[in-house]
Order: structure tokens, then C-alpha cells, then sequence
């Protein structure tokens, strides 16, 4: 899948790409063999899984492959990866978006048409973080840049109507009954703080994202462990599946965007 593929090979892209080590090009090839060929895809070339069942597009899958591509394309000068990317964002954006609301939904089945319906926090984290990423890494002058940019603030924008006056999000976004969750607040933050930073967005975000991290460091013990990361979480069909889902310390499925977050803070 992509979550052992083309996410897990981000810091062997990153030293080819940064630091000029080629010494796990190998590794990289093979992986960039599956994600553009050997992955699951529908006919019209999105991404998807065969999970829970055939054709299933999942929110989590754009942050678990166009970080990777448009770090290869940089690393080796191969710019038609950035079309794929694009390509992807698009897609997820139609395929995923609610359009009542502006969240995504955590996944899409495609061979019964209808979306997953559950609006699960760390998905559209994934999301926002992949789109940040592809807008760092991205030309500027590419045809699909702007389009990228639009998806990107729209989805900022429909997120800050569903953080609490706490600064954090919910495990549903769009049901304050479920847990405050700590890894898609971080992800939210990340993407919010970069887009102030780089320019993308307005400064009336400026109060989200402090206060987002502000919620974020409230997770944070003293001796820097952070807590209430909700476990690896497949596509559920209840609320009570994604309210039940246990939430662990210093879980890796959030604990590099809480540094991430505080990075770009």
C-alpha cells in the first residue's frame, strides 16, 4: 500500500533531493515503480485501494503519495510526475469534498458511487498536509498550480468553522459529540502556519493556527510526550467505530505533524 511505499520513503527522497545521497536510489526506484504503476488506480487514473472493498479512494492516500512524487521529480529532473500530482489533488477534491460542508470524506467507493460518510479528522488532515507540501514543492508556473491553490484555501476555510473556541477539532469533525483529537489539530495547524508563512494565505488565519498549537501544546506533558493520537483507522461505517478508536501516546500517526506543526508556528 501506500502507506508502507511512498510515505515511509519521504527521508530517503528528502537526502537524494536536499543533500544529493544517492545511495538509496534503488529503494526510491522501486517505490516510485509502485506508486506510478503497480498501485491500485480506477479508469480515469485515480489512486485507490482494494480496502475495505474494490476501488475504495481513501483521504489518507494523497498525503501517502504526492509528497514522494514531487520530491522524485525534483530529485530527477522528471517534471511529468508533477501532472500525476496534480492530477491526484484534483481528483481526491472531486471525489472526496462534501460540498455542504467543504470537508472530505475519510474515503469514496467508487464501484457504488457514493462516498464514505463520515467526515473523519485525520483524513482531511492528511489532505491539507499533502496539498501544503505540493504547493511548496510544485512549479509555480505549472498549468494546475493555481487550481491547487484555490482547493487548498477552500478547504482551509471550511476547517476553521469546525474548531472548537479551544483551538482543537474533533475526531468527526462535524460532530462535537465524538473526542478532541490531537493529530489532525496538528495537521491543521501545519498546513495553516505554512500558508501564513509562505504567503498562500490571509492573516485572518493567523488566530486559528495559534490556537490550534496552543490546543496542540495543551496534549504536550512536560517530558514532551503527547497524548490523545487516535490509533491507525480504517474506513468505519458508524460514529460509535470512530469515537471508540483508542487514542495512544506519542503515536507515530501524529507525532511527526505535532513537530511539523510547531516547526512552521
Amino acid at each position: 500500500m501506500l502507506d508502507d511505499s511512498g510515505g515511509p520513503a519521504l527521508p530517503f527522497v528528502e537526502l537524494k533531493r536536499s543533500y544529493e545521497v544517492n545511495e538509496y536510489d534503488d529503494i526510491l526506484g522501486d517505490v516510485l515503480e509502485h506508486v506510478s504503476k503497480r498501485q491500485d488506480r480506477l479508469p480515469d487514473n485515480t489512486l485507490c485501494r482494494s480496502e475495505p472493498e474494490n476501488n475504495t479512494i481513501w483521504g489518507d492516500d494523497l498525503f501517502m503519495s504526492t509528497p514522494f512524487l514531487c520530491r522524485m521529480a525534483l530529485a530527477t529532473g522528471n517534471h511529468k510526475l508533477f501532472d500525476d500530482v496534480a492530477h491526484q489533488v484534483i481528483q481526491f477534491n472531486k471525489y472526496l469534498m462534501n460540498p455542504e460542508t467543504g470537508l472530505y470524506f475519510h474515503g469514496y467507493y467508487a464501484d457504488r458511487a457514493e462516498p464514505a460518510p463520515f467526515q473523519w479528522g485525520r483524513a482531511n488532515g492528511w489532505v491539507t498536509w499533502a496539498m501544503s507540501e505540493v504547493l511548496m514543492l510544485m512549479p509555480k508556473k505549472h498549468k494546475a498550480y493555481k487550481k491547487i491553490m484555490k482547493i487548498y484555501r477552500s478547504h482551509l476555510t471550511a476547517l476553521v468553522n469546525y474548531q472548537e473556541e479551544n483551538g482543537i477539532w474533533h475526531q468527526i469533525l462535524n460532530d462535537p459529540s465524538t473526542y478532541e483529537e490531537t493529530s489532525c489539530t496538528a495537521m491543521y495547524t501545519l498546513s495553516m502556519a505554512r500558508g501564513l508563512n509562505n504567503g498562500w494565505l490571509d492573516d485572518s488565519f493567523r488566530k486559528n493556527a495559534l490556537s490550534g498549537w496552543n490546543a496542540v501544546s495543551n496534549k504536550i506533558g512536560d517530558d514532551g510526550t503527547v497524548s490523545k493520537i487516535c490509533r491507525g483507522t480504517g474506513i468505519g461505517t458508524s460514529v460509535e467505530f470512530y469515537n471508540s478508536r483508542k487514542t495512544f501516546d506519542h503515536d507515530p500517526r501524529g507525532l511527526g505533524a505535532v513537530l511539523t506543526a510547531g516547526s512552521e508556528v
